[in-house]
């Protein structure tokens, strides 16, 4: 399932949300590559075993990358760490 959300900045960014055919048995926040999008073959592949195991599985384009709102490159890695944190609590 795709869909669009807003980090803490009022940023938007993509994301997708692999569902597991029953009751998902716990939930994963996919923070893959720092560089690429939620959409590379190897998060896609990942993502798609884990949902086949019973896990729902968020992965998302960070700040700046794949479908997610640009900015400037110099801030693209402080904020993908700051994306993380809030979306782990969850």
């Amino acid at each position: 399932m795709k869909f669009d959300f807003l980090n803490n900045e009022g940023e938007k960014l993509s994301g997708r949300l692999e569902i597991p055919s029953g009751t998902p048995v716990a939930s994963v926040l996919f923070a893959h590559c720092f560089t690429c999008s939620k959409d590379v073959i190897a998060a896609h592949s990942i993502s798609k075993a884990l949902a086949e195991q019973g896990f729902a599985v968020l992965r998302f384009d960070f700040t700046g990358l794949g479908n997610s709102k640009v900015i400037l490159p110099i801030q693209i890695f402080l904020r993908m760490l700051k994306i993380c944190w809030p979306l782990s609590e969850h």
